[in-house]
C-alpha cells in the first residue's frame, strides 16, 4: 500500500533527541576514520586558503553553541585571516573539537594517512544528517560555518 505524506512520521522536534542522534552520527563518522591519521596542522581550518568550507545544518550549530556555552565562551568573531573562527590560534586545534561539524570530521588533507572509508559509507552518514536536519527543522538548508558563526557573533562575514 502506498503511503501518503500525511502518513509519514511526525517531525522530530525535540532538540535533546536531535542532538543525541547527531552525536551518534558523529561517533559513526569517527569510527569510519579510526584508522586514518591527521597531521594536526590546522591547515584544513584555513578556509580561505583551502577553498573548502564546511556547511552546517542548524542542529550542528546548536551543538557548537552548547559546547561554547558550557565552557563559558562566546562565539568568536570572524578572523582577519579568514580561517575558521573556531581554530585556536595558539594550539592550531579546533576549540570545539568534540562538537566539530560532520564536514570537518570527514575531511582529510593530502597529508592524511591510513585507511580511509569508502565514499558510500560517508554518503550514508551524510544522508542521516540530512534526514535528521529535515526532521529537526524542515526545509532549512545548510550554510557555511563562517556565515553562521558571524551571524551569532554579531559581526559581518567578509568572506
Amino acid at each position: 500500500m502506498k503511503r501518503s505524506f500525511a502518513d509519514e512520521d511526525p517531525p522530530l522536534v525535540d532538540e535533546r533527541e536531535a542532538l543525541r542522534e547527531l552525536f551518534r552520527i558523529y561517533r559513526a563518522a569517527d569510527a569510519l576514520y579510526a584508522k586514518a591519521t591527521c597531521a594536526i596542522s590546522g591547515d584544513c581550518c584555513q578556509l580561505e586558503l583551502t577553498g573548502r568550507e564546511p556547511y552546517l545544518f542548524p542542529i550542528e550549530l546548536t551543538a557548537i553553541l552548547e559546547e561554547l556555552a558550557a565552557s563559558g565562551r562566546t562565539v568568536p568573531p570572524p578572523r582577519e585571516d579568514k580561517a575558521c573562527p573556531l581554530l585556536d590560534s595558539s594550539s592550531r586545534r579546533c576549540s570545539v573539537y568534540r562538537s566539530r561539524p560532520f564536514g570537518c570530521r570527514t575531511f582529510f588533507c593530502s597529508r592524511g594517512r591510513g585507511a580511509m572509508p569508502k565514499n558510500l559509507q560517508v554518503h550514508q552518514l551524510s544522508a542521516r544528517i540530512t534526514a535528521l536536519a529535515d526532521s529537526f527543522e524542515l526545509g532549512v538548508r545548510p550554510r557555511t560555518i563562517r556565515a553562521l558563526l558571524a551571524e551569532r557573533s554579531g559581526k559581518t562575514n567578509s568572506g
